[in-house]
């Protein structure tokens, strides 16, 4: 799960591209982004999410992160007095947070809530799933679900970025999805 640490805590990052879809580096090698696809139809939402299985374990014994795709079902297609809205039912947040950065920075691995959803609003950040090189990018409009991790994630946030995280006490906080095969 993702939960921002305030600016004073975080220590400065490296630069971070976001724009195209794979990038050969020579000190990188070659970043595969994960990429979400479209949803399946237009009464659903198709959201990356990173989760974390108690089978699968880091070496230091965390659970190994992964990232996925979700694709949820509006369950009201069309809101009343609203009805080019759609709307996806999340229950009540345990705490939620907006943060503005002022600088760009590398968030390290740090302890989660049990899930986040995180809303860009503006700007844009790197996710990296160390061990897997799973990386995934958010800019301003963009959704991210963090759920059941060991924090082993980390974010790379550009100057000027606001996020908003929901965070939740546990998983059935989730809405009813099902994993697409990312592209």
């Amino acid at each position: 799960m993702l939960t921002l640490l305030p600016a004073f805590m975080l220590a400065g990052c490296e630069q971070i591209t976001l724009d195209g879809e794979d990038e050969n580096s020579a000190e990188h090698g070659t970043i595969h982004w994960h990429l979400c696809p479209q949803p399946s139809s237009s009464d659903a939402l198709v959201v990356p999410a990173v989760v974390s299985f108690e089978t699968e374990k880091n070496p230091d014994g965390t659970k190994l992160a992964l990232l996925q795709c979700w694709e949820f079902t509006y369950a009201v297609p069309s809101v009343p007095s609203l009805e080019t809205a759609s709307l996806i039912p999340w229950g009540d947040p345990a705490e939620s947070f907006q943060f503005d950065t002022k600088g760009a920075y590398h968030q390290p691995p740090h302890t989660p809530p049990a899930v986040s959803l995180i809303v860009f609003t503006s700007g844009e950040g790197t996710m990296t799933i160390p061990g897997t090189g799973q990386k995934w990018r958010g800019s301003g409009g963009d959704i991210l679900i963090a759920a059941d991790t060991d924090g082993s994630q980390e974010m790379d946030w550009k100057a000027g970025t606001r996020v908003v995280d929901f965070s939740f006490w546990g998983l059935d906080a989730i809405p009813s999805h099902k994993v697409v095969p990312a592209r």
